[in-house]
């Protein structure tokens, strides 16, 4: 049952409703007590399942911890009647959906909104939350013209999304503004939301988006498959500089996009030069058809419900910043996030893509006769044996003890415990889950300390202890931050606060003790002597650190994104994710010894059995580096997005090499002699 107008909820008065989606209904409602307006969204109908619950919760959670002046901010949240909802600030300069197709905004004022937005995109990534359905229908305005990002209802963490999720009345997102990546349903990072701002900015900048169809489904294969018509074809007074970074930004392959938001405005503004003014001539568009298929409500604001249309009013659109004197819109309907469609859509080259699909199909088939040959000459780890084996949703963190391999898969809340002894290289016991127990929010790093398993679980800020035997959480203990790695060190268990720029140490009873600042985002922890080194994502450096005493030391500058380190022969290693290469640092001079290039994107680096073992997560591979070399031994492929790894010995000069797959769900076994 819905709420009604007029109700108490709790300290909450209910106003008018502001609108109603598939998920829920939202409602404008007075607070007595701090004498404000607040906007209340409902999660409604009939799927009130626990996991349903769960996953609001979780989105409570997520928005919560993104505090920044240009994200929606979020007051409170509850239950009522079984029914959850979620109090967020109340806007009332409507959405930017309203003001692209009421021409309010000049270029100053776009552009102004579209940075704001990159600023928190930027943000949010940098505490690992993708939007995946940014869009101007989910940017909310205030009286002053700026842009607050809203709507985390289908965020996740890079590291576990999942995309192109289905729903009972669709696909998840929007497709006028969905990357090719999420059209594929593959895996996505902060790039995809880096599209969906350069379709944007393309809408704004020519009142045109870059793709359209009859369909939704056209729409997003448009979106997989053809290239984005030059902005130019519509606004050609637009310098080509612009147009160039509109094309990068919208780029078939993510790794060609910008890397941040902030860098794609930035080349934005530089391209259109302080010179560019746009005519503001109309660009007419014919059946409009709407692109949402979740039928979700806005957050907040004067209500803007998007619905499923089978067709809509013609309406004609400008450039956002034409200001004209007024704007024609031949609907009196709310506005809905429109696909224009083009004539010509309709015609499309199948023979020139059967052409492309035959291509494609020599270059793989000559791949497989002679690729063969190459990696059999040139890579001595290509005929090994990779086996494959299921476990939990995002499989983030492992940590071997007792003959056994655990895993903490980050979205299923759960940690696998696989069995690791009597291995063969090809079928064997190995592999098989022994058991799985259920931990707290998004579990994402593990440490052994004689016979306790200590699990640290980002949501929840919870450091759980549990019996490595029985599986039994002994103790939970709430951290002051948000945690995202654990390593024993001086007696103690460290944890890494990338959310505060900092780390705690806790002891083994769970009391809490120092709390030190270190850089920016700090990611991980390596020991090396006495000493303990954080490596800080954020401003590309480390940290030393006293473990004992509980103190800092030095600071060292790296070239590059540090994401983990190793140590070989008292020597400290850092993979630096951004430049594709391990780098050898003199922790005494800070200055780089030598520095091997590896694959794409390494996030984490084991030294065992005499080989330095870096998973490189962009190309879902696995290398092994000779550090005296220093050069790369050979090159393993895995599951996707290799995040994690472990070695378990199984003799004299065998081991068994274990890679967490986020990407795919899976753990990787390779026997290495």
């Amino acid at each position: 049952m819905a709420p009604k107008t007029g109700q108490e909820i709790g300290q909450y008065t209910l106003g008018q409703m502001l609108g109603q989606g598939g998920m829920g209904v939202v409602y404008a409602a007075a607070q007595p007590a701090v004498n404000r307006t607040v906007a209340i969204k409902f999660l409604l109908g009939h799927d009130n399942s626990e996991l349903t619950l769960q996953r609001f919760q979780r989105e409570v959670r997520i928005i919560a911890a993104l505090e920044h002046p240009y994200i929606l901010p979020v007051y409170d949240y509850g239950e009522w009647e079984g029914q959850p909802y979620i109090v967020m600030r109340y806007m009332t300069g409507g959405t930017l959906r309203e003001r692209l197709m009421k021409q309010t905004l000049n270029l100053d004022e776009t552009l102004k909104v579209l940075d704001q937005v990159a600023a928190a995109l930027d943000y949010a990534h940098d505490k690992g939350i993708i939007h995946r359905d940014l869009k101007p229908a989910n940017l909310f305005m205030d009286e002053r013209g700026n842009a607050f990002m809203a709507d985390f209802g289908l965020a996740k963490t890079v590291e576990g999304s999942e995309d192109l999720t289905k729903t009972k009345d669709g696909i998840a997102g929007t497709p006028a503004y969905m990357a090719p990546e999420q059209v594929r349903g593959d895996k996505l990072d902060g790039r995809a939301d880096i599209y969906a701002l350069a379709v944007m900015a393309y809408e704004a900048l020519s009142g045109q988006l870059p793709f359209m169809g009859d369909s939704a489904l056209e729409v997003a294969l448009a979106h997989l498959s053809q290239p984005p018509p030059p902005i130019q074809q519509f606004v050609p007074e637009i310098p080509d500089a612009a147009a160039a970074v509109l094309q990068r930004g919208l780029a078939k392959n993510r790794d060609e996009r910008p890397d941040r938001a902030g860098t794609f405005m930035q080349e934005l503004r530089r391209g259109l030069g302080h010179s560019f003014e746009l005519s503001g001539r109309r660009v007419q568009n014919r059946n409009v058809t709407a692109t949402h298929l979740g039928g979700t409500p806005t957050v907040a604001g004067q209500g803007e419900v998007t619905r499923v249309h089978a067709s809509a009013a013609t309406e004609v659109i400008t450039p956002a910043f034409a200001r004209p004197a007024e704007a024609t819109v031949a609907s009196a309907a709310a506005p809905t996030v429109a696909i224009p469609r083009r004539e010509e859509s309709k015609r499309k080259s199948w023979g020139g893509l059967l052409i492309v699909v035959l291509l494609l199909l020599g270059v793989v088939a000559a791949a497989f006769l002679i690729l063969p040959r190459f990696l059999t000459d040139d890579n001595p780890y290509a005929r090994l044996l990779v086996s494959t084996y299921p476990v939990g949703d995002s499989p983030r963190a492992l940590a071997v003890a007792d003959g056994s391999v655990w895993v903490a898969n980050f979205f299923s809340n759960s940690l696998s415990r696989l069995a690791a002894e009597g291995c063969s290289p090809t079928n064997d016991p190995c592999g098989q889950t022994i058991a799985a127990y259920p931990v707290a929010d998004l579990p994402v790093s593990l440490a052994v300390a004689g016979q306790h398993l200590w699990v640290a679980s980002t949501l929840s800020g919870e450091l759980s202890q549990m019996d490595r035997q029985t599986g039994e959480i002994i103790a939970a203990y709430r951290l002051p931050n948000l945690p995202n790695q654990i390593i024993i060190a001086g007696g103690g268990v460290w944890v890494t606060n990338a959310f505060d720029n900092s780390v705690t140490r806790v002891e083994p009873d769970g009391t809490v003790g120092n709390t030190l600042r270190v850089g920016s985002l700090p990611r991980t922890f390596a020991i090396l002597g006495n000493d303990l080194w954080v490596a800080n994502e954020g401003d590309f450096s480390l940290t030393q650190l006293d473990p004992v005493q509980g103190t800092a030391g030095q600071t060292i500058s790296l070239p590059g994104e540090p994401q983990a380190m190793a140590v070989v022969e008292n020597r400290l290693w850092v993979a630096l994710a951004d430049r594709n290469e391990l780098v050898q640092v003199d922790v005494t001079t800070g200055q780089i010894v030598s520095q091997v290039a590896v694959g794409v994107r390494p996030v984490a680096l084991l030294y065992a059995g005499g080989v330095l073992w870096v998973a490189n997560e962009g190309d879902g591979t696995v290398m092994g580096v000779d550090a005296a070399a220093p050069a790369v031994i050979g090159t393993i492929q895995v599951g996707q997005a290799p995040l994690a790894l472990a070695w378990v010995p199984c003799g004299e000069q065998c081991g068994d090499l274990w890679v967490a797959n986020e990407g795919s769900d899976t753990v990787s076994r390779i026997r290495i002699e």
